[in-house]
């Protein structure tokens, strides 16, 4: 199967070169990828959930952006106009990624493959009360929509003492982790868990309509998905059946959440004259498909790059905008209102991830060491995966590895969203990890 799909984004990576007429030192980095993993089959390398992810990001945001020409969503003010030569100019740094992350891949990757765990007498999880973190949810929620707080795309409340933000970040990271963590404590004490995927349901379409939000759901879910696919990893079409109906509904609510939020959303803090502009950003069809657009924003350094490639200048290391950078308190905020010229005070970010922060800092040089710091970060992961490690523990880590994509590497920093979520995970998983350790001793006395 690895085998099968390495084959694969090779020869679909192969078809920039059919697409474009790209320079000579492309093709010899393509060549050098093909060998890299040849050699990466061949030494039997271990690839876990990390760095499959890690792998599928890189196909998708590098190469199948620029092969099928996946025209980004028009939602930026002010950018350097997308067009053709913007899709030349990814296509042409994609070859080199590509045999970065390969040869990241030899360096980083362990031999042998992953043996079987014993895992249901090892795992633990906190109890909480059901009842109690579900009034708690849809208090918060209720609140929010009456004070107006985290709605996407307009000016939203700000709360003394910074009410504002811990409301937001209870909302939205640590109700999915209590959820979690009761799913994980009635699974191993037998009990049944359709309640709480109840619950959870009707709670996440609240957050939608709140939020305005059209990513809220399926990030709600997706620390049971990801525990579900550790647990039950042979069985991977198993537990996609069963969030499939999830999934439905995420496409079904993504046309109509996109339909109500921009139709009053920026309506008051942007002119018409802006708005016009936001049309003619790039003009192709595909930029209203509505499988395009959510397939952009998960993969947002290939639609970022194309924004940012007339900005950043061709050097290797280019650090002239670090200052304002810093002075803006991190680089999505630049993205956001230098790069997309949206109004400071408007709830909305354009949104960074390693790759792009690297670029907007550094250049080049430290989007392409980015590259290695990321599948390093993924190895650690996937090891963890690989030990006698409690599934819970390595389904957080993977939530944060996951929330990275969307945020700074180098100016981490600056971002207190990223800095409180790594600060509670890691409390979160340094308990579980003694109450697991402690529970084990318990058990082999």
């Amino acid at each position: 199967m690895k085998s099968k799909f390495i084959f694969f984004t090779l020869l679909l990576e192969s078809l920039l070169f059919i697409r474009y007429d790209l320079p000579s030192y492309c093709f010899i980095a393509y060549i050098l990828t093909i060998i890299e993993a040849m050699f990466f089959l061949w030494n039997n390398r271990y690839m876990a959930v990390a760095n499959w992810w890690l792998y599928i990001y890189m196909v998708c945001t590098f190469v199948v952006i620029p092969v099928f020409k996946f025209t980004p969503s028009h939602f930026t003010l002010s950018c350097s106009v997308i067009n053709d030569g913007s899709f030349l100019h990814l296509a042409m740094i994609s070859p080199i990624v590509m045999c970065l992350y390969f040869f990241a891949l030899l360096l980083f990757c362990e031999k042998g493959k992953k043996t079987e765990l014993p895992t249901q007498f090892t795992i633990y999880a906190p109890n909480f009360n059901l009842k109690i973190i579900f009034i708690l949810a849809f208090t918060a929620t209720i609140l929010s929509y009456i004070v107006g707080i985290g709605k996407m795309g307009v000016v939203n409340t700000r709360l003394p003492f910074h009410l504002s933000g811990v409301i937001q970040f209870f909302r939205t990271t640590m109700i999915p982790i209590f959820a979690l963590f009761i799913y994980v404590h009635n699974k191993n004490n037998d009990r049944n868990n359709k309640v709480l995927i109840g619950l959870l349901f009707v709670w996440s379409l609240a957050e939608v309509y709140v939020r305005m939000s059209k990513s809220a759901m399926i990030m709600i879910f997706l620390p049971l998905l990801i525990y579900e696919l550790m647990y039950y990893g042979k069985n991977f079409k198993g537990v996609i059946v069963k969030f499939l109906p999830i999934l439905a509904v995420v496409l079904i609510l993504y046309p109509i959440v996109e339909t109500f939020r921009h139709s009053d959303s920026l309506r008051d803090a942007i002119s018409a004259a802006d708005e016009e502009e936001i049309v003619g950003t790039y003009t192709n069809p595909s930029s209203k498909n509505y499988i395009v657009k959510p397939f952009n924003r998960r993969f947002l350094t290939g639609y970022l790059y194309l924004v940012d490639e007339n900005v950043c200048s061709n050097s290797f290391f280019d650090f002239s905008r670090a200052a304002a950078i810093l002075a803006i308190k991190g680089s999505a905020r630049y993205q956001t209102f230098v790069v997309d010229g949206y109004p400071i005070g408007v709830a909305h970010s354009s949104g960074t991830t390693p790759f792009i922060d690297g670029l907007l800092v550094g250049g080049y040089g430290l989007m392409y060491l980015a590259v290695f710091i990321m599948t390093y970060l993924a190895r650690v992961i996937d090891k963890k995966f690989r030990k006698k490690t409690n599934y819970l523990i390595v389904t957080m880590l993977l939530m944060l590895y996951y929330y990275w994509f969307d945020g700074p590497l180098y100016t981490f920093f600056l971002n207190e969203m990223s800095i409180r979520t790594v600060i509670v995970y890691g409390a979160l998983i340094f308990y579980i990890h003694f109450m697991w350790k402690k529970t084990k001793i318990n058990i082999l006395r």
